[in-house]
């Protein structure tokens, strides 16, 4: 957004974690969302990966469901819960991103469907400018409407970015009245050798998604792709993305997040788990 005098008034921190491990990773998103509901930090988009290479679950589900015994207890497969809902993302070999800000940092729609597309905007722009042709399965791409995997880029709903017909990344969203917190994953590569010592469903007969490699027909980097997402954030919200860290505040919270509440059994192998925000799960 742009004053009369020229300057951009809607500015926003940009934070790029690095890699991190499952636990951590979480912990940051949730401490940095505590940390804007406070009023004490501003409106934040961050990148990051996962090392190791980990599954994040959708709030709502049961890892036995989910995951094979050797995930589940190996020790060799990381996991965690995810406060947002949706199916599960094994990390490691994408780049993920997280959003939180009010609706009125970039004028979203009090409909969470509505608001969910218009935040994945900037990744459909990104996708374009890499020279994709892309679109929301909700625009007339035709898609399988019957669900039921467990996995996220397995999964297509009408707001997903569909590529050449087949979904590309996955996005999950929460609302605390006018808060929201969205983050997601764009995948480099997908490992269905790996996934398969992961997950009880049946990978190697999933065909209906892609990744950006696959898609582009080349390899790109993390770089590339980071500089891509972050110009075209700044285009289409009219932002102005400002390098920033997490404060003292949001890492002795993430701290304390990673260690009391990730890493636990209580948190990730219960089902329905207490959220520590309450919203609405997409």
């Amino acid at each position: 957004m742009v004053s009369p005098s020229g300057q951009v008034t809607n500015v926003w921190r940009l934070i790029n974690s690095g890699a991190l491990n499952a636990y951590d990773n979480m912990a940051v998103d949730e401490a940095i969302l505590n940390s804007f509901l406070k009023g004490i930090s501003s409106p934040t988009l961050r990148f990051y990966r996962w090392s190791p290479a980990s599954v994040s679950l959708g709030y709502n589900q049961i890892p036995s469901d989910v995951l094979t015994d050797f995930a589940l207890n190996s020790g060799k497969a990381p996991f965690v819960r995810r406060i947002t809902g949706g199916e599960s993302i094994f990390h490691g070999f994408d780049l993920s991103y997280s959003i939180i800000c009010r609706k009125e940092n970039l004028g979203l729609s009090d409909s969470v469907k509505e608001s969910f597309k218009q935040l994945t905007g900037f990744i459909l722009n990104a996708y374009r400018d890499l020279g994709l042709s892309v679109n929301y399965f909700c625009d007339g791409v035709p898609f399988d409407h019957s669900g039921g995997s467990n996995i996220c880029f397995a999964r297509t709903r009408g707001f997903d970015i569909s590529c050449g017909g087949k979904k590309l990344g996955g996005n999950a969203q929460k609302r605390m009245k006018n808060v929201i917190f969205q983050h997601g994953s764009v995948p480099f590569e997908i490992k269905k050798d790996r996934m398969k010592e992961i997950y009880r469903q049946d990978i190697q007969k999933e065909s209906g998604f892609t990744c950006l490699n696959e898609a582009l027909g080349r390899e790109i980097t993390e770089k590339e792709l980071t500089g891509v997402l972050t110009r075209s954030f700044e285009r289409t919200f009219s932002a102005a993305l400002v390098p920033g860290v997490l404060d003292n505040y949001e890492q002795a919270d993430a701290e304390q997040l990673a260690r009391g509440k990730y890493v636990s059994k209580d948190w990730n192998h219960t089902a329905q788990a207490v959220p520590t925000v309450k919203g609405i799960h997409e």
